[in-house]
């Protein structure tokens, strides 16, 4: 499995972020956190629908990291193609995490 090191860096921040209501799952509950200028990083599917390509993310910051399969295996679901991140810390250390694994995630679009 050749994203290994990056599910050990990033799930334990994912996990905290899902625990303290800091992670918004999906694209309705994350196009919310947009309009409400809460989201702080998006992490998207490396294969995202072209619907969630094109939605406005304004200045956020994007990860693209992982199939959808595998996002949603992360957390417990089958499939999960985008996630919020609303608080800024945790959000600042996942893009510090995601940039320093072996993966190298594309940052932006």
């Amino acid at each position: 499995m050749p994203d290994k090191s990056l599910k050990e860096a990033l799930l334990p921040y994912l996990n905290l972020a899902r625990k303290s209501g800091g992670l918004e799952i999906g694209f309705r509950a994350t196009r919310r956190s947009l309009h409400r200028q809460r989201c702080k990083l998006i992490i998207l599917a490396s294969d995202a629908g072209d619907s969630l390509l094109k939605m406005d993310l304004g200045r956020v910051p994007v990860l693209r990291l992982v199939d959808r399969v595998t996002l949603g295996e992360w957390l417990g679901r089958k499939e999960v193609s985008i996630l919020g991140i609303t608080d800024p810390h945790l959000a600042e250390t996942l893009r510090k995490k995601a940039e320093g694994s072996d993966s190298g995630p594309v940052i932006g679009r």
